[in-house]
């Protein structure tokens, strides 16, 4: 189950990023990132690739589906 909480009034969930975010809005949200956190998810086989190294989230406005933020756990193997 994914987390929900209301912010604002809005109404937001926290869950994994999702193949379909990457033909949506997930890639406008990424504009405001710099160019080297933007290249690392060009397409579907680095996020595959990346799984084991990297677990991305996205916040969604659960009212409108639009993604409102993002948040990358990097697993450092050491």
């Amino acid at each position: 189950m994914n987390p929900v909480f209301l912010l604002s009034g809005k109404t937001l969930c926290i869950r994994r990023l999702k193949q379909f975010d990457l033909q949506d809005s997930y890639y406008d949200l990424m504009s405001l990132l710099s160019a080297s956190d933007r290249s690392i998810l060009r397409t579907r086989e680095i996020v595959d690739n990346l799984e084991n190294e990297y677990i991305y989230f996205v916040v969604e406005d659960m009212n409108t589906k639009m993604i409102v933020g993002t948040g990358t756990i990097i697993i450092a193997n050491t």
